[in-house]
């Protein structure tokens, strides 16, 4: 299994939450893992899967981390989405890409038995108020959004110091940090090498 590291800096005030960097900075003093729950759920009946129900879930289960997927809509509002279609996880057929946001209200999310929940489909912004309320930190992964604009966007809202943004290539750490060094990075470190002689700035373990 490939090893993943995790880019901090910073220690912006947050909410409710300690910022990520500290929370990770404890783990790592004190040898305890931390889970993260994929896609935010899907895991059992009535907890659909990217779904504010799977975030509170989560966090009732005791996870630290909420990992949903966003896509855009037509209109440039983001959601939460693992599939470029709507057909597996809502009551809906197509594209993401081809729905206004208001055009997807009419659809629900469902859950791993295709149950439909009565939930809507969430918003990034649904996602963030919903994991402040429950108190935990949410794990962004990227489907066709920049890092760039993503960085935007949790900055915009706030979250920049308990949230986490994905990447896959240490080429799109850096317009992270250039937005915001409080956002957290997961990258995996396949590449131990060009990573630490990147101009990235991240905690050593």
């Amino acid at each position: 299994m490939t090893p993943w590291l995790v880019f901090l800096a910073g220690l912006g005030a947050g909410p409710d939450l300690p910022p990520v960097s500290a929370l990770l900075d404890c783990a790592r003093e004190t040898d305890i893992t931390l889970v993260a729950a994929h896609r935010a759920g899907g895991f059992a009946s009535g907890v659909p899967e990217n779904s504010l129900a799977g975030i509170r879930a989560a966090a009732e289960l005791g996870a630290a981390f909420a990992e949903v997927d966003l896509r855009e809509t037509a209109d440039g509002e983001i959601v939460l989405m693992h599939d470029v279609t709507l057909d597996r996880t809502t009551t809906g057929t197509g594209a993401v890409s081809d729905y206004t946001l208001d055009q997807l209200r009419q659809f629900f999310v469902v859950d791993l038995n295709g149950t439909e929940t009565g939930e809507p489909i969430p918003t990034l912004e649904d996602a963030f108020a919903t994991a402040r309320e429950a108190g935990i930190y949410l794990e962004l992964d990227l489907k066709g959004i920049s890092p760039e604009r993503a960085a935007q966007i949790v900055r915009d809202a706030n979250m920049s110091a308990h949230s986490i943004i994905i990447v896959y290539d240490a080429d799109d750490a850096a317009p992270i940090q250039a937005v915001s060094r409080e956002i957290g990075i997961s990258l995996p470190f396949a590449d131990r090498e060009r990573v630490l002689n990147s101009e990235l700035d991240f905690l050593r373990w």
